[in-house]
Formats: C-alpha cells, structure tokens, sequence
C-alpha cells in the first residue's frame, strides 16, 4: 500500500535516513521504534507529505487514505467539540457512512471513549486544554476509518482508562498503522512488526516488541562476535605484515595483506545505549500504619474535586490511583502532601513518617537558571547527609555524567527533567513517595530501570501513571478514586480490571435474572464460573503469545521452504487465527 523506496534524509552534516526502505501493507501493524533523534517522527511525517527527503521515492497505492496524528497539537476552532470531528467527517469520509446520524453517533461513542464528558461535548474546541484538543484530534482521525494510520505517541495526553478504550478499538479496527509508542503494553499487544531505526536504512522484525528486543539482543551478540573475530584477524594480518614486509622473499606476499586490509569493509558495533543502574540511598524506618485518611474532601475555589474520602496505607505498599482525568489524583497527592487545603476530613500520618511529592510536570518546580549539580545538591536538608562522591554517583546511575551535571536546567529535555526530579526525591530518604506521573517523557529502557529501583525501595508508595506495564507491575494495590469514594482493590492493574469485569457481569446477571428465584448458590456459581472462565482465556492468550515469540525467533534463522521452515510458519499461521476468537471472547467479559 505504501512504498518507500531507497529514501535518504539529511540535516546538515547528520544522516537521519540513507536509502530506507520498506512496503507497509494495509493490514501491517507496526511498532516504529528507535532512540531518541534517531527519526522516528520525521519518517512519519516523510510518509505524510509534512518533510522533503533529500532523494528516493514514496508511493500510496491510488484511492487508499492514510492519516496522520502528530505530536504538535494545531487544532484551533470555535464550534463545539463533537460538532467539530462531525463536521471534518462530513468533509473527508460522509460516503463511507450510511447517514450524517451516523456520523455523530460514531463520533459520540469516540469522543466519550476518550474521555470527554457529557458538558466537554458541547464546549467550543479553543476553550479546552492540550490535552483535550490531542483527544479531539485522535477522534478526528478514528472516525474518518482512514486504510492505514500513522501514529506518533498517540497515547500521550490519555488516562489509564482512556487508553485501554483506545487499545481494544484498534484492536477491533481492520485498519493498518505504523506506530511511535514509548509504552510497552501497546506495542506487545497491537504490533505484528517492529521497524527499528537504530540505523539509517532501519530494519524489520517479525513479532511485537518483546520479540523485537529477543533477535535484536541477538543481533548485537552476533555483531560484536564478529567484531572481536575480525579485530583479531586484523591484529594478526598486521603483525603479519610487520614480520615479512622487510623480507624481499615475502614483500609481495605482506603488500598483498595490506591490500586486503585496506578494501576490507570493517565491522562497527553499534554504540550501547547507557543503562540506569540506580543505588537506592537507606530510608528512615518508620511504624506500621503510615497514612490514614477519614472522611476526606478537597478541591479549588470553593468547589470540591472530591468528598468523603477513606483509605489506610501500610508499611512498604505500593498502591496505584487509578481515574479518569478531572477526578482528582493530582489534586488528592496534592493534598496529602499539604499543598492543596483540604475542606473536610482528617489526614494522618503514622509514627516517624516522612514524605516527598514528584510533581507530574518538573518544569514548574525545577530553577531553571540553576546546573544539575546545583539544583540536586541545594535539594533540602537531607543532602548534606551524602558526599559529593556519592551524589555524583547517583546523577551518574541516572545519566547525567561528566559535563552534563553542569547543564543548566532550562536546556534540559522533558526526559532529563524528570530525572533530575527522581534524583532530588531519592535523596530525601522519605519513606513516603507521593508519585505524580513519574514516567513522563520516559523512554522503555528508562522506565523499566525505574520500575525496578522502586520495587526495591522498601519504604510505602502512592503514586499516579497511566502507563499500563508500569502500573501492573509496581502496585500491590489499586484505589479506584470517584468523586464520592476511594474504593481498594488488593493486587495489580490486571487483577484490579478483572475484578471489575467479575462486578460488571454479576450486575447484568442481578438486573437479567429475577432475584427472588435465583439462590445465592447460583449467584456464587456464576461468580466463580466466570472467573474460571477469564483465567483460561487470559492463560490460553498469554501462552499463544510466548509460543509466538519462540516461532519468529526461530523462523529467522530457518531457511525458506525447509521442512524446518514450513512447519513454525504453518503454526505461525494457527497462532494468528487461533488468537483473536480468544481475544474476542475475553473481551465479552471486559464489556
């Protein structure tokens, strides 16, 4: 459906593509991944007609659409916001609906899967927030049921439950994508291909993205085992050519050598990425009962975001908030850390509790006219309890070594700035994290070190991310916050969605049934039988996943049409069908 053929992409000095290319089909589900500045927005906006290339070729086969969501919001308009995507529909796409009512209840249901409410529908577009207008956008996008999508971070600016909504409609689209994603939940769970640019004619994977990092890791062993092979090979050409080159029996043969070694195509590593390797600074010990929170009300301006709060945390638990947007989780930690006056209710600390706050944005409490150096060290009191060795040790376990510690903040990127933040908070020895939003503007590599730094932290944590893997393997529990409650549930984000779905069905099972003939036994019977039933699924799922993981590894080192070969690609291609009845019918019971 789209070729790139041999495009090459100079800025300046710097390649960012030379002679890429590739054939998207579709029905492709690609995850687009690659460090930083290595190009993967600009060769979505390539594809998108939004950046020249300095040479090489793009095609769309004729009559099929392909839409772009880009980072950069630029979305200005004065009309209501479903009005608004009903509108661009109605000029992009009107024939591929039966009628304009059509249109705005498609553009309904994906407004309010997104999140807008019921009075957000009706508010003119200019009078939302960025991240409102990012929603807007992506609705846009979906409604119009483009043939192929060009994805570039489209979760950003979503809620955990805005993107689980999101994650099950791509799911059901028969559309393709070429996706830019730094959570790993969705590129395991959308993607059937990885395009990694970590070179400038990029590479293509068989399989999501754990399968991606499995022969991608193999790559690079392979490569550096060829490197050591040829260094040596080298060395002893060279030796070669040292001994025997004053000799007038062997000047022919030495000159030969060195021949060779001139027109010899040297094997270049790629650089390693640097690796976080966090030391955790000792806590303060404190008592069993850390926060205990009664009756609890708050909000701004003599309007309450929430009331009638009650939850306990313990020693050395880790439990997520999870809402959608505007609910108050901000404004809860917020409030617990005394930057918000509460209306109402009783906030209690336990015996020799202490507590530190990560703001969700660090632009609003990092100096900017201050280094790294400088901004860390002038932290607060609990600094001067570490040596400068041992803060640069931590600055360097967090990237920032050598000349970078004397950056000043205002140069710094979003993802540097929350490090920076992480740094300060870790230094306090609080044994207390109120975390607002600590993955922000975090790559996988530096997610997945923070996440196990903090589940070696032995102190208690609180803390807000709509990152799905984050959350599901930190939190030991879950607090669902409402306007009128704060509702626990023991265990992970998993666990939390599947009792949800247990409470979901029961309730449709209470209002279809007549509940003066069905006994408690039944009503217990149909609990556990659903339960039952989610677990093989999940299992069933889960095992297709890894035999899928194991067979593309294998198939990439089997030769085409061997017995070998045909047999991992048959079951390759069970696998692909087997999975989505199973995934359909787990989605019954998330409905």
């Amino acid at each position: 459906m789209i070729t790139l053929s041999k495009i090459s992409l100079r800025f300046g000095s710097r390649t960012i593509f030379d002679e890429l290319s590739a054939t998207l089909q579709d029905d492709d589900r690609i995850g687009l991944v690659g460090r930083n500045g290595y190009g993967k927005s600009t060769l979505l906006k390539v594809i998108a007609r939004q950046q020249e290339i300095n040479s090489g070729t793009i095609s769309i086969v004729s009559g099929k659409r392909v839409a772009y969501l880009s980072q950069e919001i630029v979305l200005n308009s004065e009309k209501p916001a479903l009005e608004h995507v009903v509108e661009g529909a109605l000029q992009e796409c009107e024939h591929l609906y039966s009628s304009p009512a059509a249109i705005r209840a498609e553009a309904d249901k994906i407004l309010r899967g997104l999140g807008l409410t019921e009075a957000m529908l009706v508010m003119p577009v200019n009078t939302l927030s960025g991240g409102w207008k990012m929603r807007i956008l992506l609705a846009q996008l979906l409604v119009q049921k483009a043939d192929f999508y060009l994805f570039d971070e489209p979760t950003n600016h979503l809620d955990i439950v805005a993107k689980d909504w999101f994650l099950h409609f791509i799911k059901r689209s028969d559309a393709g994508f070429l996706l830019v994603c730094h959570e790993k939940y969705f590129l395991n769970s959308l993607c059937k291909k990885i395009l990694a640019l970590d070179t400038p004619q990029g590479k293509f994977y068989q399989g999501n993205y754990d399968a991606y990092c499995m022969r991608y890791q193999a790559d690079l062993e392979s490569i550096e085992a060829a490197y050591v092979q040829q260094q040596k090979m080298i060395k002893q050409k060279k030796e070669t050519i040292a001994r025997f080159g004053a000799s007038a029996s062997r000047a022919t043969q030495a000159q030969s050598m060195k021949k060779e070694l001139e027109k010899l195509t040297l094997v270049v590593p790629p650089p390693k990425p640097p690796i976080m390797n966090i030391p955790l600074p000792e806590i303060k010990p404190c008592g069993n009962n850390v926060l205990t929170v009664t009756h609890l009300s708050a909000g701004y301006e003599n309007k309450a975001i929430f009331s009638g709060l009650d939850f306990t945390l313990k020693r050395s638990e880790k439990i997520a908030i999870i809402a959608p947007n505007g609910v108050g989780k901000t404004t809860l930690l917020h409030t617990l850390a005394g930057n918000v006056q509460k209306y109402s209710g009783s906030i209690e600390y336990g015996s020799a509790v202490s507590t530190t706050l990560f703001y969700q944005e660090q632009a609003l409490v990092l100096n900017p006219n201050l280094t790294v150096w400088e901004e860390v060290t002038q932290s607060g009191t609990e600094t001067v309890h570490f040596t400068d060795g041992q803060i640069r040790s931590m600055l360097g376990s967090f990237l920032f070594s050598n000349d970078d510690i004397h950056k000043k903040i205002s140069f710094l990127s979003g993802g540097e700035k929350s490090r920076v933040g992480m740094i300060k908070v870790l230094l306090q020895r609080t044994n207390l994290l109120l975390l607002d939003e600590p993955t922000n503007h975090l790559d996988i590599p530096s997610k997945e070190i923070l996440l196990k730094t903090l589940k070696k932290y032995t102190g208690t944590i609180l803390f807000v991310s709509h990152d799905h893997d984050f959350v599901n393997e930190l939190a030991t529990s879950i607090i669902e916050l409402t306007p009128t409650s704060a509702l626990i549930y023991p265990g992970n984000y998993d666990s939390y969605l599947q009792q949800k779905a247990y409470q979901n069905v029961q309730s449709e099972n209470s209002e279809q049934c007549n509940s003066k003939t069905e006994s408690k036994q039944e009503k217990r019977f149909v609990s556990f039988f659903e339960q039952k039933q989610v677990r093989k699924l999940e299992q069933a799922i889960d095992r297709l996943g890894k035999e899928r993981i194991k067979l593309t590894a294998e198939l990439e080192n089997l030769t085409y049409g061997t017995p070998e070969f045909q047999t991992r690609y048959d079951r390759l291609q069970k696998i692909d069908k087997e999975e989505p009845t199973l995934v359909a019918e787990w989605e019954k019971y998330q409905q």
